[in-house]
């Protein structure tokens, strides 16, 4: 497979990455291997810097938001929910990636745990 210089997966930056990423479809990027994410945020983060990246998770954030409420009237699809929502999952796996990965994926499994335990009452 032939690699160039492209956007990062989550495109969210105007510059061109100096690192020679593929093209991913969303379904190679989630059946890819938790150490290549891992590998991609780390270089997003010596890119842009963790205070710009924390910056952009409050913007696609923002964007989610404003996604969610449009549809509910409306005037945006799903997919442009489907859009933000990937743009916020990628940002905050980049944070998790500067705080801690392991224990990130620690908190999401006790979480959906919990969730889990709490349906069960519904039974």
């Amino acid at each position: 497979a032939t690699t160039r210089r492209v956007r990062p997966v989550c495109a969210l930056c105007p510059l061109l990455t100096p690192y020679p990423f593929k093209f991913l479809s969303l379904y190679q990027f989630i059946k890819m291997e938790k150490e290549e994410r891992r590998k991609i945020y780390e270089q997003t983060l010596q890119q842009w810097g963790v205070e710009n990246q924390m910056w952009m998770v409050c913007e696609e954030c923002g964007e989610l938001l404003n996604a969610i409420g449009k549809m509910h009237r409306g005037r945006v699809s799903r997919e442009e929910v489907i859009t933000e929502l990937a743009d916020v999952t990628i940002m905050c796996e980049q944070i998790a990636q500067y705080v801690g990965y392991d224990d990130y994926e620690k908190e999401v499994e006790r979480k959906l745990n919990r969730v889990i335990e709490r349906l069960k009452k519904y039974k």
